[in-house]
């Protein structure tokens, strides 16, 4: 999910449509969870990272572990 939000803001069916593997019950949980850690923020509709979401990129997209913010 964070990777999708990488590549910009989307909506929750976005989100739904690109990660078929999760029902919706799965994907409110963890966009209400991502939001409480303030990783994500909703706007509009429109789910995207954060500042401190943003810094995950790093961790996401290397092969070793995840680095904290």
């Amino acid at each position: 999910m964070l990777r999708n939000l990488m590549h910009g803001s989307r909506t929750t069916g976005e989100l739904r449509a690109e990660l078929p593997a999760l029902s919706a019950k799965v994907l409110t949980e963890r966009l209400v969870s991502l939001r409480r850690q303030g990783i994500v923020t909703r706007a509009s509709g429109r789910y995207q990272l954060t500042e401190r979401g943003c810094c995950g990129r790093c961790s996401l997209s290397s092969t070793g572990p995840a680095r904290p913010c």
